[in-house]
């Protein structure tokens, strides 16, 4: 657990910092275009990104994160005037301050807060980290690697790649439903997928896209099998929702579980959709593993196909693998051979 928590951290801070280097990108590149002198004092912008940044990993999540949007928009404008401001101020105490600045007849702290340029130099920060904020929202909608491949045209055409795919599914999703109601079963729903991030991060996994109560995980194959990475993700995610258990109990009133399947193979990945786009990955593998996740339903737990198997190679003693069946699965002419995985303990770290 502890490990997890330490990924996650490690994963807010390169967030932070690439919202700090991406402000000061921006303003560099806005300044040249508006043929502003450089000045040391530019690099006040990094600091800005670095402090708004780390107010969006660390304080704009969970409920400040569900209010409406046009008032975090609201508490986010007021933070980076403040920030904004009192950068400038500190400027000015250590004598760091701009030319620019003194030919305002800016001499001190009350005719900087009093100075009408000043609300030009706020607003310059809003908009800044505004869009900043949204760059960084567009690659968290996609996946950070996702969104790079994007950007860099790499999936502009049709690429085969060979990866291993996981279909994760809540087990009994429509009694769950009936039980809580849509509301309250949405929460249930989005609290397991909360819980889900520490492992994810962990075993490098991608989150291709969420299906209802399903979530479609990805990994290039040489990243799925290292340490068995993509065996020890459902395992840890098990684990994290059972140490969340007595707080499931208490506040819904069930245990949420799930089965999943692991299968490896060649997929087709691709841009999609006109009106909206996505990156999508489609193929034999793709399919066979989602029928796969039907067994691992009446298995209720991890079901992993022979092909799979194969690139892991023979299994640590960290997992118990059942003996290979052959599975008649629907839409398939050919049997798919595949087995029953159990953890029989925890990699030490």
């Amino acid at each position: 657990m502890r490990s997890q928590q330490l990924t996650i951290l490690r994963h807010k801070l390169a967030r932070v910092l690439t919202f700090a280097v991406l402000t000061q990108v921006l303003v560099f590149l806005l300044n040249w275009y508006s043929a502003i002198k450089f000045h040391p004092t530019q690099f006040t912008w990094l600091l800005l990104g670095l402090l708004v940044g780390a107010v969006e990993q660390f304080f704009f999540t969970g409920p400040v994160a569900r209010l409406p949007i046009y008032l975090q928009i609201g508490l986010r404008a007021v933070f980076v005037w403040f920030i904004g401001m009192g950068l400038l101020s500190l400027l000015m105490v250590s004598d760091l301050e701009p030319p620019a600045m003194h030919e305002l007849g800016l001499v001190d702290l009350k005719a900087l807060w009093k100075h009408p340029a000043m609300e030009r130099v706020a607003l310059n920060a809003v908009f800044v980290s505004a869009l900043v904020m949204l760059f960084m929202e567009m690659e968290r909608l996609v996946g950070a690697r996702m969104f790079r491949r994007f950007i860099t045209g790499r999936y502009a055409h049709p690429r085969r790649e060979d990866r291993v795919v996981m279909f994760i599914d809540l087990e009994s999703s429509t009694r769950y439903t009936e039980q809580l109601g849509d509301e309250r079963y949405f929460e249930l729903l989005n609290r397991c997928f909360e819980l889900m991030t520490g492992p994810v991060l962990a075993s490098n996994a991608e989150i291709l896209k969420y299906v209802g109560d399903e979530v479609i995980l990805t990994w290039r194959t040489p990243e799925a099998v290292r340490d068995e990475s993509c065996l020890h993700l459902f395992f840890d995610i098990r684990e994290a929702l059972e140490r969340e258990g007595p707080q499931f109990m208490k506040r819904y009133g069930v245990m949420p579980r799930f089965h999943a399947a692991l299968h490896r193979g060649e997929v087709i990945a691709a841009q999609v959709g006109t009106i909206r786009r996505s990156i999508d990955l489609s193929g034999d593998a793709m399919n066979t593993c989602a029928r796969l996740t039907s067994v691992a339903k009446e298995m209720g737990g991890l079901v992993i196909s022979a092909d799979l198997l194969k690139a892991l190679g023979t299994p640590s003693a960290d997992f118990r693998c059942s003996e290979l069946r052959e599975l008649d699965i629907r839409g398939k002419e050919q049997a798919v051979s595949a087995c029953g995985v159990q953890r029989t303990r925890k990699p030490e770290h």
